[in-house]
């Protein structure tokens, strides 16, 4: 017995000589600072250890589901090795619902509980008449009964079931409403990413110290079901003054856990790069727009859907940067290969509900020429367009902008920052003070039959006035159309200097017009073809109508 006692006892100090305490730390953390990618955000947490000699485990609780274990990263003094990091999720943590969501997520128990009551009593109605049903047929099998007691008992059967079919009528009444303030309620709870499923992430980390030390402990890692657009505030007052521009993002955040006054960086990288070096691939210059991918007609932030090779006009439009992709996925945007930074100084919370927040970026006053853009033979409407220059210096995303023109909101256009140009047109909308005019010249259009020819002369006066006090420039459009057949004879007139494009026929002036004048320009061209074969010599539009 006593040398088993030694034994034993010898088995011990062998193995305490390997093992050593595990002194455990529950780290509570904010989160800190995040940087906010296109899609996907990267995490920051700090906190302050006291640390014992020896092995030392800190657990990291209240972490986001989508938390990447694979981009976990752990920053802590030279003095502490890193022995190992491991993260798991963790289903039996308490939910710890917002004050806002726990009312809502309370009054929805309430309701249903009521529900439930009113379906009782609703069921326990349906019997009793079921009861008075089977009563009433013996009553009439009953020979003795009095005609006055029959009466009597038929009279009350019939107050009874008037009864309840009023109080089953009110209950189902009470029932509609109860299920739409629960429809409302789920979906407000909805709108702010309420989730039944209550589960969060945990990161642990062992680490070893040689002696007792207080130190930092940095956590970054990467979550999914975050990111942000850029969104622009271009504001004229006239066409002679700067134009500014207030750069904002919006941002997203779906992670399950709030950012609270938190140092926000927002990024144009992509984090899902790995580590291994670049590889260039050839560069091909060519006309062909390579954003022809299949539409998906999805809308992300409750965005305009912009397809790629949507055709504005009579001229084909390509919308960089905008392609449309599954919900999943979001928008593609066609970037730079250069990614930028953008430091926000101010701290922002943005709560989890996956709603879009707006951050202010920067605020810019850039150096603006205007000219008015006018094609009457399809819009008289003058358009003005701002020309922005220096604009490639200010690391600009692509996306919409809300253009405001004298403190009056005219519409979105699209800034293109892929595009190559050194300047960056801007549509302000229609200019009311510019008034533009094409009127028909019917003394000096004609419709001649020359043997067995037919000929068309057309001529229109182009008149455009300036109602503003300084002078304008603007650019006229206008077309002559192109024969396709040997038979079909196009000749111009007059185009009053305007530039005449052969290939497309597009006629173009470029004018400058005084304060309170008018300017004007002709326009004359005649069509020639056999007069057996007629030709449509007006261009027509189809539009939609309400009523026939």
């Amino acid at each position: 017995m006593k040398k088993s006692i030694i034994t034993i006892g010898i088995a011990f100090l062998f193995l305490s000589s390997f093992a050593q305490e595990k002194y455990g730390i529950v780290a509570k953390t904010a989160v800190n600072e995040v940087k906010v990618y296109l899609d996907g955000a990267e995490i920051t947490r700090f906190y302050t250890a006291n640390l014992k000699a020896g092995f030392n485990e800190i657990k990291f609780e209240d972490l986001s589901p989508g938390l990447d274990p694979k981009s976990i990263r752990i920053k802590t003094s030279k003095e502490v090795d890193i022995l190992s990091i491991s993260s798991n999720k963790n289903y039996l943590v308490d939910n710890q619902l917002s004050p806002q969501i726990s009312l809502f997520s309370d009054s929805l128990k309430v309701l249903n509980d009521m529900l439930t009551n009113l379906q009782d009593e609703l069921d326990a109605y349906e019997v009793e008449k079921q009861v008075l049903y089977k009563n009433q047929q013996s009553l009439s099998n009953d020979n003795s009964m009095s005609i006055t007691e029959l009466g009597q008992k038929a009279d009350f059967y019939r107050n009874r079931f008037i009864d309840i079919n009023k109080i089953v009528s009110k209950i189902k009444q009470e029932q509609e409403f109860y299920k739409k303030l629960i429809s409302k309620i789920s979906n407000q709870l909805n709108a702010l990413n309420h989730k039944s499923n209550y589960v969060r992430s945990e990161v642990v980390i062992l680490v070893s110290a040689k002696n007792e030390i207080t130190t930092e402990v940095t956590l970054k890692y990467m979550v999914s079901d975050a990111g942000w657009l850029p969104g622009y505030d271009i504001k004229a007052e006239e066409i002679d003054q700067p134009i500014t521009l207030i750069y904002r993002a919006k941002i997203f955040n779906a992670t399950e856990i709030d950012w609270t006054n938190t140092l926000i960086t927002l990024s144009t990288a992509d984090p899902t790069k790995d580590a291994s070096k670049p590889k260039l691939s050839p560069w091909y210059l060519n006309y062909k727009n390579d954003l022809n991918t299949k539409s998906y007609n999805v809308n992300l932030f409750n965005e305009v859907a912009q397809d790629a090779s949507q055709k504005q006009g009579d001229q084909d439009t390509i919308l960089y940067g905008y392609v449309n992709v599954n919900q999943n996925d979001g928008k593609l945007i066609q970037m730079s290969e250069l990614s930028n930074e953008f430091k926000i100084e101010t701290q922002y919370s943005i709560p989890a509900t996956a709603n879009p927040y707006f951050v202010d970026i920067d605020t810019y006053t850039l150096s603006t020429s205007y000219i008015h853009f006018t094609a009457p033979k399809k819009d008289k409407g003058a358009y003005l367009i701002a020309r922005i220059t220096g604009w490639e210096d200010l690391s600009l995303v692509p996306g919409f902008a809300n253009i405001y023109f004298n403190d009056t909101y005219v519409g979105q256009s699209l800034i293109n920052s892929v595009s190559i140009n050194d300047t960056l047109d801007i549509s302000l909308g229609r200019d009311n003070k510019v008034q533009v005019n094409r009127i028909k010249q019917k003394e000096y259009s004609s419709n001649q039959f020359i043997g067995s020819n037919r000929k068309e002369t057309f001529t229109y006066e182009i008149v455009i006035k300036n109602n503003r006090s300084n002078p304008v420039k603007i650019a006229v459009l206008d077309q002559i159309p192109i024969s396709q057949d040997s038979e079909i004879e196009v000749n111009a007139i007059d185009i009053s200097g305007a530039t005449f494009n052969e290939i497309d026929g597009s006629v173009k002036w470029e004018l400058k017009v005084e304060p309170g004048t008018n300017e004007n320009v002709n326009l004359s061209y005649s069509i020639k073809f056999p007069k057996s074969k007629p030709i449509s010599t007006q261009k027509y539009s189809f539009k939609n109508s309400r009523f026939l």
